[in-house]
Order: C-alpha cells, then sequence, then structure tokens
C-alpha cells in the first residue's frame, strides 16, 4: 500500500510523497486495529455482527474529514492536489470502510481457524483419555482372571502351576510394556490370547470343547492392544463357568487382504440371555464397542447372534500395515 502510494503521487513536493502515504497508511492502521481488535472483542465474538459494520462505517465517516483536512493543509503548496483531496472524500471513506470490513473478516477466518484447531485438540485429548480409562479397565480384570486360575491350581498343588505362572509372566510382559501404545503387532496379540486360552485350557481341564485356530498370515500387521480379548473372556466367563461338563468355545480368527475376521461362538445354560451384563470387575462388551468407534470409525463390522443354547459374535475389522505407518 505505501508503495501503491508513492507511486501515484507526482505532483506534490518529493517530501509530501512520504508524508502522504504515511498518513494514509497511518488512517489504514486505525482502523484495521480497531475492527480487529476492538470491535471484534465487544461485538462481533458476541455475535453482534450489525453492530460492528454499522460503527466501522460511522467511524470511517468520521475519520474521513479528518484525514482530508490533514492532507488538505500538509500539500497548501500543491492547489490542484487540495482539490483533489475534497473531490475524493467519498472514495477515502470507501476505501477506509473496504479496510475496517475486510479486517473483520480477516479476524473472523482467523477465529474460526483457532476455534476448530481448538476443537480438534480438545477432541483428541478426550478420545485418548477415553481410551487410556478404557484400558484400565481392561487390563486389571485380565490379571484378576489369571490370578484367580493360578490360585485354583495352587490349591490343587497341581503340577501345571509352573508352566501358568510362565505364561502369567508372558501375559504380564505384554500387558506393562507393549501396551501402552496405540497399536501393536498382530501376532503378539495373538500370542497373547494364546497364553490366556491354554490359561484356561488349564484351568478347566480336558472337560470343555475349546478350539482355537488362526488362519492367514499377521506377519507386518497391526491392532490396537488388548482389543479383541474381552470377546474371548466374555465367552469363557459365560460360555463354561456354569457347565462345565458340556460347555464348548470356538474361536476362529481369519487375518486376509489387510483385515482380521474373529469369530467366538460358546455355549449358554439358558440362564440369561444378558451375555453383555458382568460381575464386578468386569467390562462386558460395551466398552469394547465405545473403543471401536474411537479407533476404527467406519473401519469394523459387529455381528452378535444370541440364541437360547449358544451365543456367537463376529467382528471384522480392517488392520493397519506396518509399512504404512512407517
Amino acid at each position: 500500500m505505501l508503495i501503491f502510494q508513492i507511486i501515484n503521487i507526482t505532483q506534490v513536493a518529493w517530501y509530501h510523497r512520504l508524508l502522504i502515504p504515511f498518513i494514509n497508511v497511518l488512517f489504514f492502521a486505525v482502523v484495521a486495529y480497531f475492527s480487529y481488535g476492538i470491535l471484534f472483542e465487544h461485538f462481533l465474538q458476541k455475535g453482534k455482527s450489525g453492530i460492528q459494520l454499522l460503527i466501522v462505517l460511522v467511524t470511517s465517516a468520521v475519520l474521513t474529514p479528518i484525514k482530508s483536512i490533514i492532507l488538505f493543509f500538509i500539500t497548501s503548496s500543491n492547489v490542484l492536489y487540495q482539490s483533489k483531496v475534497l473531490e475524493n472524500q467519498l472514495y477515502t471513506f470507501l476505501s477506509l470502510a473496504f479496510v475496517g470490513v475486510s479486517a473483520s473478516i480477516y479476524r473472523i477466518i482467523l477465529e474460526w481457524f483457532f476455534q476448530q484447531n481448538l476443537k480438534n485438540e480438545q477432541e483428541r485429548e478426550r478420545l485418548q483419555s477415553e481410551l487410556e480409562f478404557l484400558k484400565s479397565q481392561i487390563n486389571p480384570h485380565f490379571l484378576f482372571n489369571t490370578l484367580n486360575s493360578l490360585y485354583a491350581l495352587t490349591l490343587k498343588k497341581s503340577e501345571q502351576s509352573s508352566s501358568i505362572v510362565l505364561k502369567l509372566s508372558e501375559m504380564l510382559r505384554y500387558m506393562l510394556y507393549e501396551c501402552n501404545v496405540n497399536l501393536v503387532l498382530l501376532s503378539k496379540e495373538l500370542n497373547y490370547i494364546y497364553n490366556y486360552i491354554e490359561l484356561e485350557r488349564i484351568r478347566y481341564g480336558i472337560k470343555p470343547d475349546i478350539k482355537f485356530e488362526i488362519k492367514g498370515n499377521e506377519e507386518n500387521q497391526l491392532i490396537a492392544p488388548l482389543l479383541l480379548m474381552p470377546f474371548i473372556e466374555n465367552a469363557f466367563k459365560h460360555g463354561i463357568n456354569n457347565q462345565f461338563e458340556a460347555g464348548y468355545i470356538h474361536i476362529f480368527i481369519e487375518v486376509k487382504q489387510g483385515s482380521l475376521k474373529l469369530e467366538v461362538v460358546n455355549s449358554k445354560s439358558g440362564e440369561s440371555d444378558e451375555f453383555t451384563t458382568t460381575k464386578p470387575g468386569g467390562i462386558g462388551l460395551i466398552n469394547v464397542k465405545r473403543r471401536l468407534d474411537i479407533l476404527y470409525p467406519d473401519g469394523y463390522f459387529w455381528e452378535v447372534e444370541n440364541q437360547k443354547d449358544f451365543y456367537r459374535v463376529a467382528l471384522k475389522l480392517r488392520l493397519h500395515n506396518i509399512h504404512e505407518i512407517s
């Protein structure tokens, strides 16, 4: 703007060519600051855009003669320029009003981006806090469940106690040192599930029909930690606890083309249909659904079949690839 003013002032003395643009820019700056800062805080931010526009126009109308008078007196040696100053007061008013309105619009745009960034950051923090809360519910539950299994074996003085301690150690190492990230290797998650199932086999002995099958290649695939375990744990808790003789649990996992399919089918005693209702210390499947909504929005499919004598849950979700993350 300053350079533009200097180029267009060719009819006044050389020192006026510096002074006049300075005055023009000074008045523009006053209107812009007044609209950008003071008026925005008091009116536009509170939804009073009409009042702000009116004040900008009134301010421009007040400053127009002041600016014209100043320019008129400092160019007293140039009658032609003085006449142009008087003739162009409408232009002066419009230019001041344009700068004021533009400053308001610019502040609105900046404020919108700031609020959007703030909302996004708050949403990220909220989701992270919620995920941490959900994970904090999950980890102690599995620990207590496994310790109960170990306690039952020690009461029987079983020779399998050493095996369950080793598997428990692997599970604790995984939970404490490898689950504090957003994604883990699918192979480690599946190994964790395998250890859990083996512990339950030891706990229940040979009576229940427990099948666990994995198909596909889980290499280089990533998944949210401890995401699948509640499905397995839920099946054991509700499918076998009260039916040691005839209970069964069939678990099938397939990894194919960057996606994972989990199917868990377990027997039911028929006493209760509330499979998502948990005992004290349990988490059910409600929290798992919430984690899936946060971590895999529009990236998973959930299906439940709740019959009188069996319960089936199927989950399909899109996996992350380690090469994509890196």
